[in-house]
């Protein structure tokens, strides 16, 4: 993992994009603090999936002890069904 600030990423975006195709992730900073991440499109998804379903699993978890679960109609579990999907 590399660390860039933000405006070298901003000024060598080019070099930067091929660094992150080649399987280094970026870490960028401002003002020497760190503020976002740079990853390939594969990474960004399977860590989108990851994170969504433990959000599911966070919600379904509430729902366990809250009464407001046995309201939830048919749309709303898909809605939330539809979320998990890419």
């Amino acid at each position: 993992m590399k660390t860039l600030g933000s405006r070298e990423v901003q000024n060598k975006f080019g070099e930067v994009s091929n660094m992150v195709l080649r399987g280094d992730d970026i870490v960028v900073t401002q003002y020497g603090k760190p503020t976002l991440a740079i990853v390939r499109y594969e990474v960004w998804e399977e860590a989108m999936k990851l994170y969504k379903a433990a959000k599911m699993k966070e919600y379904m978890e509430d729902l366990e002890t809250n009464e407001a679960a046995e309201s939830l109609s048919l749309d709303d579990i898909n809605k939330l069904v539809h979320e998990l999907r890419p």
